[in-house]
């Protein structure tokens, strides 16, 4: 599908989103499939507050996804997710992994349709018994997911390899640079699969309040080239300062040593304010331990009153688990072990 290259963001972004919402909505009207996915990413930003899936505020994401997950309206379920803003890559690779999985499914309901009145019954039983198991309500539904799905699916990854090919020539410039600056070790086609992954990535997380999709793409192509990790998934490359990511990459600075000392002031407005005065050793440990107390106390009323859990995932309350489940939980382990 071309896709011209004189788009702004927002209208790229409207594009990937039409298809790719578009393959969602059958899905999410017929099944209750997604919920797994909305549990694992509400778990994954409760228990993670560096990730973020959304660029919405944290609380907001998690507001979004409990009220999906208790919603017993599926158009209201697809209205809520549309309104999350979630990346692209939650929701793009669990529509290819479950399209992938019934693939077969839409040619068998074929073969049913055209089939003889004795063979009928027998396939309609094994087509019935596939839309049972991918929680679709019923055979026709799941005919469905899989015909509309399947098509703007391909639609969306058309449209997204055709921005990744607006920046190929980028890639093989910052993969030149780079092998040029830091010696011929590296190799040419290694280092540019590198940047495009990168610029994949920007795609998928890219979302037009975060400003234009170029000035975004290159923010993370030179994340990619000055973070000391493969697996920066947070969004900023958390092991090399700020300050001191530019000057790495444009070869500006010769100081390595990253860390950060404890006598250092911290702001320039505070002076005689220290790490170390502000951290101090004036904390009282009898304090401390009346607190885990007062906590573990706090996660166990809250549980009772809360059952499912949603309240507590909202207001970011631990989980508490009696010795009677730790055990059931230890045992159960040593069971899928043997």
């Amino acid at each position: 599908m071309p896709l011209d290259k004189n788009l702004t963001g927002e209208q790229i972004q409207q594009v990937l989103d039409l298809f790719l919402y578009k393959t969602l909505e059958p899905i999410i009207l017929n099944s209750d499939v997604f919920d797994e996915q909305a549990s694992y990413i509400l778990a994954l930003v409760s228990a993670n507050r560096k990730r973020k899936p959304s660029s919405l505020h944290r609380d907001r994401i998690i507001e979004l996804l409990c009220r999906f997950l208790v919603s017993t309206d599926r158009e209201e379920k697809f209205k809520l997710l549309r309104e999350a803003r979630l990346e692209r890559s939650f929701l793009h690779v669990f529509a290819t992994r479950y399209l992938t999985r019934y693939g077969d499914f839409a040619a068998h309901y074929q073969k049913m349709m055209l089939a003889r009145s004795s063979d009928r019954l027998l396939i309609k039983g094994d087509l019935d018994t596939t839309a049972q198991q991918s929680g679709c309500d019923n055979r026709q539904g799941l005919y469905r997911v899989v015909t509309i799905g399947n098509d703007y699916l391909k639609k969306f990854y058309e449209c997204r390899a055709r921005v990744l090919d607006h920046y190929l020539k980028l890639s093989s410039k910052q993969a030149s640079i780079y092998i040029k600056a830091n010696g011929a070790n590296f190799d040419f086609h290694d280092v540019r699969q590198t940047i495009l992954k990168s610029v994949l990535l920007a795609i998928d997380k890219y979302d037009s309040n975060k400003g234009a999709l170029t000035s975004y793409i290159n923010w993370w192509v030179l994340n990619a080239q000055t973070c000391g990790t493969a697996e920066h998934e947070y969004g900023i490359a958390y092991t090399i300062p700020q300050s001191h990511r530019k000057k790495i990459a444009e070869k500006n600075t010769g100081f390595m040593n990253h860390s950060v000392s404890l006598d250092d002031a911290l702001t320039e407005e505070g002076a005689g304010r220290t790490l170390h005065s502000v951290i101090g050793n004036d904390h009282n440990i009898q304090d401390n331990f009346e607190q885990n107390e007062t906590d573990i106390i706090v996660m166990y009323l809250s549980k009772k009153a809360d059952l499912r859990g949603c309240a507590r995932l909202v207001l970011d309350i631990g989980e508490y688990f009696s010795e009677d489940e730790r055990l059931r939980m230890e045992e159960h382990t040593r069971e899928e072990c043997m």
